[in-house]
């Protein structure tokens, strides 16, 4: 989804919840990173995407229909860009 296709508040908040998840997956890649922001960032991201479910806000466009059809855990989705060691 793109800024400018955002025509009403629930593709406000969809569109949001893209760029949260991908500000988490850009953290989670890097090799340094604060654990307490990182945790922030997903703990946001993870509110927004239960209020997307809460107001059934069509988020079909987004990452956030990644992280449902993973079972709807940031966290854990996220966990697949983290660097191994």
């Amino acid at each position: 989804m793109r800024d400018s296709e955002v025509k009403n508040a629930g593709q406000a908040l969809a569109y949001s919840l893209d760029c949260q998840l991908a500000t988490v997956t850009t953290m989670a890649q890097k090799k340094s990173t604060s654990k307490n922001e990182y945790s922030r960032q997903v703990s946001i991201a993870q509110k927004m995407l239960d209020w997307c479910v809460q107001f059934q806000v069509d988020i079909a466009t987004t990452r956030g229909k990644d992280v449902l059809a993973s079972g709807g855990n940031v966290e854990k989705w996220a966990a697949q860009y983290l660097p191994t060691k």
